[in-house]
């Protein structure tokens, strides 16, 4: 069983509160604030960005919204130790959760359609380029450039 929240659709609020704990304040204002978050379950690390809302519109109510950014352990060293910078949206460019109606958080990709795109045309080259090996015996020299030319897409990409 994966116990990754990064596997789930929709995260309950309750789940979040049940397994995330907090590890270091990076910065609280009073409008704002950054924390660093880890699941007790699965060890990940999350950025938390939580910012206060007034919504002129309701007369002033206030609201407070949350993003959750999951975190590669060495990224979360880096921001701990003030070698990289985490301020949103400046520095939040993969998935992440955002707090939604009803108590749950969704996923959203601040990349949008485009990066879909992309990645669907990279898995028809990928097929195509993949049944061209399979159809003939071929060299290790062009398969080696065919994993190049792989990596350089990745590179390139992410």
């Amino acid at each position: 069983m994966n116990t990754s929240i990064r596997n789930l659709e929709q995260v309950e609020d309750a789940l979040l509160n049940e397994r995330l704990e907090p590890k270091e304040v990076l910065h609280e204002g009073e409008q704002d604030g950054y924390r660093l978050m880890k699941d007790i379950v699965s060890g990940e690390m999350y950025l938390h960005y939580t910012y206060l809302h007034r919504d002129l519109s309701a007369g002033g109510e206030e609201e407070w919204y949350h993003h959750l950014m999951p975190l590669m352990p060495d990224t979360a060293i880096a921001i701990v130790l003030g070698e990289q910078p985490y301020q949103y949206p400046d520095h939040w460019h993969d998935r992440y959760l955002r707090n939604g109606p009803e108590g749950t958080y969704v996923w959203f990709d601040p990349r949008g359609e485009e990066h879909h795109e992309d990645h669907e045309a990279f898995a028809r080259l990928l097929k195509e380029k993949l049944a061209k090996l399979k159809s003939a015996e071929r060299s290790e020299g062009e398969i080696a450039e065919f994993l190049n030319e792989m990596d350089r897409w990745d590179k390139e990409n992410t």
